[in-house]
């Protein structure tokens, strides 16, 4: 296959069979019609699968980000300047993993009958496309769960469609190492693409659909022996990491003898277990106003804000760590905390001061600055 008349006769033979039909076919597979090393024909093909690979990503992530921090209302135009910082390791990441996907499909070619190659080579595609979209599911559900209902709809059609796409991309990467690498050509298109990807895209749209737009746990009701009418004094005693099992186990061998008093007087231990997803900064805000987090604005501890972006991101997923850890250091990204402009509903202290009560609330998420 090194001869040039024998890689012109590969070439006529691959668009004979509808090989060379696309753009991006062509755009991958001329790397396994060149007479090069073949190190060197797989590293420009990583690096290819890696720009393609990487864009799509960076683009869904960046679209995730902008969606889950209301980006296309207040600053659209931060999704390009997202969109750059998520390129280079995205980018990374995927050529890297399409070497290591590489090397265990060329492990298996040695070991299986030519006629094996096609199936092998869309079931590796597919499976690829499936670990990388569970896997950002996973990762970024916090991010899908803050969305509305509309976005979530719009998410779930559009996350199968890329993963489609992701599979395509790897099958043609794969196609190429089998040329370039394992010196075969295939006879024909043993399975329609169009017709697989419109079935799995269909399908994970359906899937999708329904885990994306399935209601979440309810929440828990407020205890009926509440104080209800004006006039009642309250004292809200608010315990922070102790689980509700802990508490009655305290209470019940008596270690916790001024808060049992308090329920013998008639107190009531209203036990919320916050949800895992959300922060205590989030989670003690809505006790403070009586309202969730998409009302008072409080959805995390601190914010990150890269550069060239103009509103800091309180909700990043699993890019968090990135941004701590990589773009912060190097400048590429600043660290805000959470400052008392940032919660967008009236506190509990702030509605008593305007009744002209005197107020004092100390060592309370979300109060710095000091208010009057």
């Amino acid at each position: 296959m090194s001869a040039p008349r024998d890689l012109d006769e590969v070439r006529r033979e691959l668009q004979r069979r509808g090989y060379l039909s696309h753009r991006l076919e062509r755009f991958l597979l001329q790397d396994a019609l060149r007479p090069e090393r073949p190190g060197r024909a797989l590293v420009s093909l990583a690096v290819k699968i890696g720009l393609l690979a990487g864009s799509a990503l960076a683009l869904v992530n960046a679209s995730a980000l902008a969606a889950a921090n209301s980006l296309f209302e207040r600053s659209p135009g931060d999704l390009v300047a997202l969109f750059l910082h998520l390129l280079p390791p995205l980018a990374v990441a995927s050529g890297l993993g399409f070497l290591l996907v590489a090397a265990l499909f060329l492990g298996l070619l040695a070991r299986l009958p030519r006629r094996r190659f096609e199936p092998l080579r869309w079931a590796a595609a597919f499976a690829v496309a499936a670990t990388v979209l569970a896997v950002g599911v996973a990762r970024g559900w916090d991010l899908l769960v803050a969305l509305p209902r509309w976005q979530r709809l719009v998410a779930a059609v559009a996350l199968p469609l890329v993963g489609a796409a992701l599979a395509r991309l790897v099958a043609d990467g794969l196609l190429a190492i089998e040329i370039r690498l394992a010196r075969w050509t295939p006879s024909d298109r043993s399975i329609p693409r169009r017709a697989v990807a419109a079935g799995v895209a269909g399908a994970l749209a359906l899937l999708g659909a329904v885990a994306l737009l399935a209601p979440g746990e309810r929440a828990t009701a407020a205890p009926g022996s509440l104080p209800m009418s004006p006039g009642e004094r309250v004292v809200l005693i608010g315990v922070d990491g102790v689980l509700p099992d802990e508490i009655d186990y305290l209470l019940a061998h008596g270690d916790l003898p001024n808060l049992a008093e308090r329920v013998r007087a008639g107190g009531v231990v209203a036990a919320y277990r916050r949800p895992a997803e959300e922060p205590p900064a989030a989670f003690w805000t809505t006790v403070a106003t009586g309202l969730a987090p998409a009302q008072h604005g409080v959805v995390s501890l601190d914010t990150y804000r890269p550069l060239g972006v103009t509103t800091p991101l309180a909700r990043s997923g699993p890019w968090r760590a990135y941004w701590r850890g990589v773009e912060a250091p190097i400048g590429l990204a600043e660290y805000r905390p959470l400052l008392a402009h940032g919660r967008r509903a009236p506190a509990v202290w702030e509605l008593a001061a305007r009744g002209g009560a005197p107020v004092a609330a100390l060592g309370w998420w979300a109060t710095y600055p000091a208010e009057p």
